[in-house]
C-alpha cells in the first residue's frame, strides 16, 4: 500500500491496492481518517454553548467575553541572582492566573462562559479565547540611592516582576466554534492550568523555606546566600513552568482537527526535555512528529506519554495514526480499541468516542472486516454521527434486513 506524501492531515492513504472498493468509497475512508472536525456529536455542555456562539459580533467581541484587556501583576523578592529569571517566570505565571481570574469575575452572568461549567473549565475556556502579552522585569543589580539624603539607604529588596495582559482574540468566534468541535482541547488547557498552579505552589513553598533558612542564619533581607539546593529546585520548577507556558502557546484548535500549531516542533521538543514526566506535552509532541511525517518518532513519544498516563485516549489515537502511516493497521486497531475502552460510557468523552469509532471503522473497512466496520459506524450513529453509516449503506453495505440502499441511507439522514 502506498503511503501519503504529505503529513499535514492525520491520514490520507492511497487506496490503489483495494481495487474491490469504489473510488467514492476510498475517498470516504480517507475523509473518515483525516477529518475529525466534521463530527456533529458534541458533549452535552458545549452543545448548549453553541447557541451563544451565534451572538458573537463581527469584531470578535460580544457576549462571549467582555470587550477590552485585563492586566494583572505579580512580583517576588529575589532569592539569589542565579534564580532571578526563575522567579520572574513564577511571577509571570501568577500574574497570568490573576488576569484570568479577573476576566472570569467580569463575566459571571455570561451564559457561554458560566452555564454548567466548573471554574477550572471556565478559566480554560477564557484562556483559549484570549491572546496574551507580558512584560517581565528582572531586578536591578544595585538599588538606587535617594539623592536627597546623606544617610545610607536601607537595604532595598530586589524584585522579580511581571505584568500580563489578556485580551479577547480578534478571531474569537472562530476559536469558540473550533473548541465546540474539539472538547479535548478544553480538557488539555484545564490540565495545563492545573499543572502550572501546582508548580507555582511548590515554588512558593521553596521560597518560604529559603526565607526561613535565611532568617535562622541572620542573613540579609535579600537572601543572597540561598543554598544551592534551593536554587536548583527553583530553576528546575521554573523550567517546567516555562514548558507549560510555551505548550499553551502552541495549543490551538484547527479546522483539520489538530490540537497544536504546525510550526512548534522544536519548541515542544525543548518543553518535553524540561518536563519529561508531563504526558500532555509528550502527546502534543507526538502529534507534531506525525504532522512532520516522522511516524516512528511519533510512536516513541506517544508511547512515553502512555507510560506516564495509560488512560490518555488522545495519545493512543495519535499512536494509532502513526502505526497506520507505517502500514501497521493491526497495531493501529489495537490502539483505537484500547482508547475506546477508556472513553465508552462517559458522556463528556462522546466526541472522542465518535472519532475513535470512525477511525477504527475505516481501518476495518480497508481489511474487509465488514461486521466490525458496520458495528463501529452504527455505534457512531447512535452517538450522533451517522456519516459513516450513511455512506456505507449507500454502497449497499451495513444494510438492515430487507432494506434497499436508498431507504437505509434515508433512515440515518
Amino acid at each position: 500500500m502506498m503511503m501519503p506524501e504529505s503529513a499535514e492531515s492525520p491520514i490520507k492513504p492511497c487506496f490503489v491496492c483495494i481495487a474491490a472498493k469504489s473510488k467514492p468509497c476510498a475517498t470516504f475512508v480517507s475523509s473518515l481518517l483525516s477529518s475529525p472536525t466534521s463530527f456533529v456529536a458534541l458533549f452535552c455542555l458545549l452543545a448548549l454553548l453553541l447557541c451563544d456562539a451565534t451572538r458573537v459580533s463581527a469584531d470578535g467581541n460580544a457576549d462571549l467575553l467582555p470587550v477590552g484587556p485585563v492586566t494583572a501583576t505579580a512580583r517576588h523578592e529575589s532569592v539569589s541572582s542565579k534564580t532571578d529569571a526563575a522567579l520572574c517566570e513564577l511571577s509571570r505565571a501568577e500574574a497570568k492566573a490573576r488576569a484570568l481570574a479577573a476576566m472570569l469575575v467580569k463575566t459571571p452572568e455570561n451564559r457561554a462562559i458560566s452555564l454548567g461549567i466548573d471554574q477550572e473549565l471556565r478559566l480554560a475556556l477564557i484562556d483559549l479565547l484570549c491572546d496574551e502579552s507580558a512584560r517581565v522585569k528582572l531586578p536591578a543589580d544595585e538599588p538606587i540611592e535617594p539623592f536627597w539624603t546623606d544617610a545610607p539607604p536601607p537595604p532595598a529588596p530586589r524584585l522579580c516582576e511581571a505584568e500580563v495582559t489578556i485580551i479577547p482574540a480578534a478571531d474569537l468566534e472562530r476559536r469558540f466554534r473550533l473548541i465546540l468541535q474539539r472538547k479535548e482541547i478544553l480538557d488539555f488547557q484545564a490540565q495545563l492550568l492545573a499543572d502550572a498552579h501546582e508548580l507555582c505552589a511548590a515554588m512558593e513553598e521553596i521560597i518560604d523555606r529559603a526565607r526561613r533558612q535565611a532568617n535562622e542564619n541572620a542573613a540579609s533581607r535579600a537572601f543572597d546566600s540561598a543554598p544551592r539546593a534551593i536554587e536548583d529546585a527553583l530553576l528546575e520548577k521554573a523550567a517546567k513552568l516555562k514548558a507549560l507556558r510555551v505548550t499553551r502557546a502552541a495549543l490551538s484548535p484547527s479546522e483539520d482537527g489538530w490540537l497544536a500549531m504546525a510550526d512548534n516542533m522544536e519548541t515542544l521538543e525543548k518543553a518535553a526535555r524540561d518536563y519529561p514526566e508531563n504526558a500532555l506535552i509528550l502527546t502534543l509532541l507526538g502529534e507534531m512528529y506525525l504532522r512532520r511525517d516522522l511516524p516512528q518518532l511519533s510512536i516513541e513519544t506517544s508511547s512515553s506519554a502512555l507510560e506516564k498516563k495509560p488512560d490518555m485516549p488522545r495519545a493512543r489515537y495519535v499512536r494509532a495514526l502513526a502505526h497506520w502511516r507505517l502500514q501497521q493497521p493491526a497495531l493501529a486497531e489495537v490502539d483505537l480499541s484500547a482508547a475506546l475502552g477508556t472513553v465508552q460510557g462517559h458522556e463528556e468523552d462522546k466526541s472522542m468516542e465518535i472519532l475513535l469509532l470512525r477511525s477504527r471503522g475505516a481501518i476495518r473497512m480497508l481489511h474487509d472486516d465488514e461486521e466490525g466496520m458496520c458495528g463501529d459506524f452504527h455505534r457512531a450513529c447512535v452517538l450522533g454521527d451517522c456519516e459513516g453509516l450513511s455512506q456505507t449503506r449507500a454502497e449497499g453495505r451495513c444494510l438492515p434486513e430487507n432494506a434497499t440502499p436508498d431507504a437505509a441511507k434515508r433512515e440515518v439522514q
